[in-house]
């Protein structure tokens, strides 16, 4: 039983751990599903919208980023109309920021002046602490920063950033959650450019946060209520194994007392039947003597028959007493048996 106890008991922790890492898994399931391949499907969408009515349009001046600084094109009238046309493209998307680079990577050109930095306020709450650290371990391939450098190698990236202000316009959002799309733009299979597209991604986040929140409470409250029938179930059992477990300790205590009665039965029987065998061997063998009439014949045919009686009673009392010895070496084990 405590055997079954421990086993009950490293079930019950390994179900809980089960059901942390499931809430876990379904968290990161959903970030990855939910927020970090709808960004970037949507994004790269609308980098390709962008390079076809936008990039395409100002030919001449894309061209002319990849011969000259873009320093030097910001009093060129084409150029701005490309910077207009480039604003104007983003301006209606849910988009927090937008950036351009050349293919050196530096930017060029910015949607506003938006000023994205790390958060100076700490996670308030143990969980929300626990889930930020969590976040950090799990996200780690998505939280590196180096985007830039994947575009401008030619391949997408989408990093994560967390806890981050924004200051766009004197207007300062705090610990908001950001994905940053890096779409590198590629003519003749060169990158010309890089297109940085900012996404808030605060409130999906906390969509989240409340459904795993949600999933986990009715995890957690299945889990109690197996957890307390299953108590109850092994707290009846162990009553139940308690009782019949007093119950053979009665039937043992019983057994001994009865093995131990038997014992001083058998041994008292073995003691008074020796006692009684000396005076019957006196009785059988002066009676067997008084019937051969070794000392004189007996006249009285009365006190024959009586002599006679003694002596066949000795015999018949003889041999029952030599059964109630067998029978006692028998119980202690000592009887020898002969075959005949």
């Amino acid at each position: 039983m405590i055997q079954n106890k421990y086993i009950i008991r490293f079930s019950f922790v390994g179900l809980f751990i089960a059901i942390i890492v499931q809430s876990l898994l379904y968290r990161y399931f959903m970030i990855d599903n939910i927020i970090l391949q709808e960004i970037k499907k949507t994004n790269n969408h609308l980098a390709e919208i962008y390079y076809n009515q936008v990039w395409n349009k100002h030919k001449d001046v894309t061209l002319k980023l990849e011969s000259k600084v873009p320093e030097a094109l910001y009093s060129d009238q084409s150029f701005i109309d490309f910077a207009e046309d480039s604003l104007a493209f983003f301006t209606n998307t849910d988009l927090a920021a937008v950036y351009l680079y050349d293919k050196t990577g530096d930017d060029f050109l910015a949607s506003s002046n938006t000023e994205i930095k790390p958060s100076d306020q700490k996670v308030v709450g143990l969980y929300d602490e626990l889930l930020h650290k969590l976040d950090k371990i799990f996200l780690s391939e998505e939280m590196q920063n180096n985007g830039l450098i994947s575009a401008l190698s030619g391949k997408s990236k989408a990093t994560i950033f967390l806890n981050m202000d924004l200051n766009n316009h004197n207007q300062v959002s705090l610990n908001r959650y950001l994905v940053i799309y890096y779409a590198p733009i590629i003519v003749d299979s060169k990158v010309v450019g890089v297109l940085e597209l900012v996404s808030d991604v605060t409130d999906q986040w906390a969509q989240i946060s409340v459904l795993e929140t949600k999933v986990m409470r009715a995890f957690l409250f299945i889990f109690g209520i197996f957890f307390i029938i299953v108590l109850y179930n092994t707290s009846y059992a162990q009553k139940i194994i308690n009782q019949q477990f007093e119950v053979n300790q009665s039937l043992e205590a019983a057994r001994n007392l009865a093995e131990e009665e038997s014992s001083a039965k058998t041994q008292f029987l073995a003691n008074v039947s020796h006692e009684l065998r000396t005076p019957l061997n006196a009785i059988i063998g002066f009676s067997e003597m008084i019937l051969s009439e070794a000392y004189g014949k007996i006249e009285n045919l009365q006190y024959m028959e009586y002599i006679n009686d003694i002596n066949n009673s000795g015999k018949h009392l003889l041999s029952v007493i030599n059964d109630i010895l067998d029978f006692s070496k028998a119980s202690a084990d000592k009887l020898v048996v002969e075959n005949i």
